[in-house]
């Protein structure tokens, strides 16, 4: 695996770990504003549909991150010298096609 590919997978795995965080304190406050209500409490109602969305984004973004260091090449194919063809190119075809 090549360097570039390696740190984009680090790169990913902290996007993605910030994704759990965002998307945990969403879950977070949720649950707070639920125990709230249970108990009867009055509570400054906070609407985590934002965070929640904002965190399924950063989700995105880490598997777009991750699939492009999974997707580059490991070994990839040097290009031809120039100049270098078939010695006897053969024959030209004939361009009489009848």
């Amino acid at each position: 695996m090549k360097l570039l590919a390696k740190i984009l997978l680090i790169v990913a795995a902290v996007i993605a770990l910030c994704a759990i965080w965002v998307l945990w304190t969403a879950g977070w406050e949720v649950w707070r504003q639920f125990v709230a209500l249970d108990a009867m409490r009055t509570r400054e109602f906070i609407n985590p549909v934002g965070t929640m969305i904002g965190g399924a984004a950063i989700t995105l973004v880490a598997g777009v991150v991750c699939g492009f260091a999974l997707g580059l090449p490991r070994n990839p194919k040097e290009p031809k010298p120039v100049g270098t063809g078939p010695a006897n190119p053969g024959p030209a075809p004939d361009p009489d096609l009848r």
